[in-house]
């Protein structure tokens, strides 16, 4: 979990071959959670993700997710300016 500067070889049909240097972020994303049908449970962004290094907000708007009715709502995250996605099982 981090970053770490990894190199990229690159090779095409022709023989032609690049190497390039960049950069992995690995984060740790709880790609679900659970709540219960008609609850009143406050969902925040350390729900998914707990590590105070990065800069997370929701895409999604929380407060407009249907959660009293069973079923998966897919929802985005901003961690870093990069989207991911999660979602929140109703049960």
């Amino acid at each position: 979990i981090g970053k770490q500067e990894v190199t990229l070889l690159l090779k095409d049909s022709g023989g032609n071959q690049t190497e390039m240097n960049a950069m992995l972020t690995v984060i740790d994303i709880i790609n679900s959670i659970t709540i219960e049908a008609g609850s009143r449970q406050t969902i925040t962004t350390e729900d998914f993700i707990s590590d105070s290094r990065y800069q997370v907000s929701f895409i999604t708007d929380i407060s407009k997710l249907d959660i009293s009715k069973p079923g998966m709502q897919i929802i985005q995250l901003d961690v870093d300016g990069t989207v991911k996605n999660a979602g929140i099982q109703v049960v």
